[in-house]
């Protein structure tokens, strides 16, 4: 048993045996008192389970708690003599007997009696309160307690002190409860048992009621600024109680009060403490990085972490502070011809946001995940805030609902759990049934990703998700007469190594080759006006960029213009703009119900719910992707949760899974619809203007429509277009059938640059009189 891991135990066992020697010396061995009661339930936090940690780190106030209650009965069989209380008398001015003279009366010492007796639960209490609701506030809490205990044992032991009444000063009004509030004897009752487990009667100077309660009202308040409402009006209670009842001269109070006077001590006194946690933390964090997904590791971190960020907020009295812890894995395995290679990532760190007096934002990082460093973090936070502050207007921040929760997304294999061996041999496999003739190049992609976030803000949320996503890419390019031309699939996911049996890469492999060495011979694509059908991942891309990224509010109100500028959606339009036919509704989902998409989460990184809301209905624009503090400025009072962070930089508005939904029609009933039309499949390239609004894209191949069927292959087709022109033309839309959430993995958005993986649903689609064009 070492000593110092079982104190909570050792500590009073040992005092006890001095207590009783002390005791039986002075012939007062069955006396009552509190440091009996205390050691008489000491054995029961053996039966605790996880409550004795409380007890252990409440061990030290104990035993001096029972070290100046074991003076009952033994001061006054010392030889020093009770000389405060005359100076005490001498100094009160005839304060104490004015209060009792002006106010006196029966219900009112019940009432002040009840007060009085507050003294000690308050302290329990308020140790409970902060042990269960934030453990760092918990600790210097204690830190502060043992602190003004030992200085008063100090006096009570060399210079014992009497109250008032005890030299006739003032009345004993503690002694004469009435018990006549009501009909009920509630508080003589108390009185009476206050007075059987009253300390001695020589321990006035200093008062622990005044300091007990200071502390109480500071570090309530510290935990919650509105606890002052009930706090304050207790601290003044028993302060008064004390003068009106005759336990306390004034300057006792005084003496309290400056006992506990420099509240920010404590500060300074938990440095070796949290020194040695933050070894245990950093030690955590290092082994945690080769073991992603242990139980609760990067909860239990952040919990703690989270703490120290929050309360180190709130001191400087920041309006609003949230604390990200994010852990990630990543690993990406290629073969390239026959050349295997593979990359990891481990990277863990947490981002904290600050906003400072309504009106300044700061945001700082860091990679160094231990208490000191967290709090340096913040304090860099909260000085950007500061200085945002002074040049910065009421920031609109609208509410959201508290979230206490735990996700894990869903998946049936741990991608990461997978051996590189087995990705290399699948990868082997698919790009080595590309070999022939004619092929140049060849690459086969598998990409694993854990994700484990812990968000916590002085709101009172607290959420931790684990998200795992896995992707997979095959690419071949062939050459010929008319250049190099390439095939290609690739499909993300919120999910896990299922995804690999799903998409079958070997068994595409000869397809994709096939098709690229046809291109190589294949006519190219006409220029001038057609019916246009898009494969459903091109039209995934064309939501992306033509309606995903001008619905990003910080974009439309200019705080955002990086990767191709502003946006043509400007919040005048909301709810009037026809952005599109009524065969178009898009919508902005990050809901599990809405498929397994890199947009899928159960919260954003500001801690709002994901949510399920329309940027376009029926082709009216009516929705934009928005923040907390941005919702309002379009007459909104919540956002809908697209605040997201490439692992733990500062969250921006990013698109989550912004989807076309699917309509009526079989694939094959719009292929026999067209009669005359060009079909394009899978994206090459494309760009876009300034405001979103005018764009083109290639594909890597097409086939001409004709009479309703599919005729000869086409390479490098092209389109272009005016966004809303281009949305009112489409007039058919595939049903679910055909609908696939295809996961697109590096978006860029901000400087310096975060890239974020986002979901965008979608099927073939058709429209009418598009301008086309071929690739040189």
């Amino acid at each position: 048993m070492k000593l110092r891991e079982n104190a909570f135990l050792v500590m009073p066992a040992g005092y006890g045996v001095v207590l009783i020697l002390w005791y039986a010396y002075y012939g007062v061995l069955f006396s009552f008192s509190l440091g009996l009661v205390f050691l008489a339930l000491l054995p029961l936090t053996l039966l605790l389970g996880s409550s004795a940690q409380f007890v252990k780190e409440l061990t030290p106030f104990i035993v001096l708690l029972m070290s100046y209650e074991a003076l009952q009965g033994v001061a006054g069989s010392l030889t020093l003599a009770p000389v405060i209380h005359q100076a005490g008398s001498g100094t009160s001015y005839g304060i104490i007997e004015a209060v009792q003279s002006a106010f006196l009366s029966p219900d009112l010492t019940d009432v002040m009696s009840l007060f009085y007796g507050l003294h000690f639960p308050l302290v329990i209490g308020s140790a409970i309160l902060l042990w269960y609701s934030n453990r760092v506030l918990y600790q210097r809490y204690l830190y502060s307690l043992v602190a003004c205990s030992y200085v008063s044992l100090v006096f009570y032991t060399l210079a014992p002190s009497a109250p008032p009444w005890y030299n006739g000063v003032a009345s004993n009004l503690l002694a004469t409860t009435s018990g006549k509030i009501g009909s009920s004897s509630l508080f003589s009752e108390l009185a009476r048992i206050g007075s059987l487990i009253e300390s001695d009667k020589l321990v006035a100077f200093p008062s622990l009621h005044a300091a007990y309660v200071v502390l109480f009202s500071y570090f309530t308040i510290k935990l919650k600024r509105t606890y002052a409402l009930v706090s304050i009006p207790i601290m003044v209670g028993v302060l008064f109680s004390t003068i009106y009842l005759g336990q306390h001269y004034i300057t006792d109070l005084v003496a309290g009060v400056v006992g506990v006077s420099d509240l920010r001590a404590h500060r300074y006194a938990v440095g070796p403490r949290e020194r040695l946690r933050q070894v245990k933390l950093l030690e955590s964090s290092k082994t945690y990085r080769a073991r992603i997904g242990a139980v609760n590791s990067t909860k239990s971190l952040g919990e703690e972490l989270s703490r120290v960020c929050l309360e180190t907020a709130a001191q400087e009295n920041a309006t609003y502070a949230d604390f990200r812890l994010v852990n990630t894995v990543s690993e990406v395995v290629s073969v390239i011809n026959e050349n295997p290679a593979s990359e990891e990532l481990n990277d863990l760190g947490a981002g904290i946001r600050v906003l400072y007096k309504e009106s300044g934002w700061g945001f700082a990082d860091t990679d160094e995940v231990n208490l000191e460093n967290i709090r340096e973090t913040t304090r860099k936070a909260l000085a950007l805030a500061r200085g945002s502050a002074k040049i910065g207007s009421k920031a609109s921040f609208v509410k959201e609902p508290v979230h206490v929760d735990d996700w894990v997304s869903p998946k049936k294999k741990d991608p990461l759990a997978v051996s590189t061996g087995t990705k290399y041999s699948l990868l082997h496999d698919a790009t080595g049934r590309m070999k022939e003739e004619g092929i140049v190049a060849r690459r086969g992609q598998i990409f694993s990703t854990r994700i484990e976030k812990y968000f916590a803000n002085s709101e009172g949320s607290k959420i931790f998700q684990d998200l795992t996503q896995t992707g997979a890419s095959l690419i071949v390019a062939a050459k010929g007469p008319s250049g190099i031309q390439r095939r290609s699939i690739q499909q993300y996911v919120l999910g896990g190594y299922e995804l690999l049996d799903e998409l079958d890469l070997p068994g595409q492999a000869p397809t994709l080759t096939k098709e690229a060495l046809a291109l190589t011979q294949a006519e190219g694509c006409p220029t001038g006006k057609s019916d246009v059908i898009l494969s459903a991942d091109q039209v995934g891309l064309q939501v992306h960029e033509s309606c995903g990224h001008p619905i990003e509010l910080d974009r439309v109100l200019g705080y955002e213009a990086n990767f191709a500028g502003r946006s043509f959606l400007t919040p005048d339009q909301l709810g009037k703009l026809q952005y599109g036919s009524e065969h178009v509704s898009i919508v902005m989902d990050a809901t599990l119900a809405h498929g397994h998409g890199l947009g899928t989460f159960a919260y954003d990184d500001e801690g709002v719910q994901a949510q399920r809301k329309y940027a376009v209905k029926n082709g009216k624009f009516v929705g934009y992707l928005m923040s907390r503090g941005t919702a309002s400025q379009v007459g909104e009072t919540r956002s809908n949760g697209c605040m997201r962070a490439d692992t733990y930089k500062l969250p921006i508005i990013r698109m989550t899974n912004v989807s076309l939904e699917p309509g009526d029609w079989d694939y094959d009933e719009l292929i026999e619809d067209t009669p005359d039309g060009i079909l394009m499949d899978t994206n090459y390239g494309w760009s876009i203007d300034q405001k979103r609004y005018n764009f083109q894209f290639n594909c890597e191949k097409g086939y001409r429509i004709k009479n309703g069927s599919l005729g000869e292959m086409i390479r490098g087709p092209g389109y272009s277009g005016i966004t809303p022109e281009f949305w009112n033309a489409c007039d058919a839309v595939s049903n679910q059938k055909s609908w696939v959430l295809w996961g697109t993995p590096n978006c860029g958005k901000g400087q310096p640059q975060q890239v974020m993986g986002t979901g965008h649903g979608a099927a073939p689609s058709r429209f009418r009189n598009i301008r086309i064009f071929g690739a040189s």
